[in-house]
C-alpha cells in the first residue's frame, strides 16, 4: 500500500516511469472524443477534456473531478 493507503499494483519507480511518459505525451484529441465530450455536456456540464490527475499524473480523456468520474474513450478511430 501507498503512503495515500491505497493498494499499489506497480512499484513506485514503474509508477514514476508511466506518469513521466503520460506527461511527455503530445495530446491530440479525437474526432470520437469530441463526439462524446459533446453528448456528455448535453447531458452534464462540467467535464474536462484531457484532465491531468494530480495523483498518478495521468492525462483522462474526460473527467469530472468532483464526482470522481473519468472516461477513456476508446475505438478504430480514437486516434485518428
Amino acid at each position: 500500500r501507498g503512503a495515500d493507503g491505497q493498494q499499489q499494483l506497480l512499484p513506485d519507480s514503474l509508477r514514476q516511469l508511466c506518469r513521466n511518459a503520460m506527461q511527455d505525451t503530445q495530446v491530440k484529441i479525437s474526432e470520437l472524443q469530441r463526439s462524446v465530450a459533446a453528448a456528455l455536456a448535453a447531458v452534464r456540464p462540467g467535464f474536462d477534456d484531457e484532465y491531468l490527475e494530480p495523483r498518478t499524473g495521468y492525462s483522462l480523456d474526460l473527467a469530472l473531478p468532483s464526482s470522481r468520474i473519468a472516461i477513456e474513450v476508446d475505438g478504430p478511430s480514437h486516434f485518428l
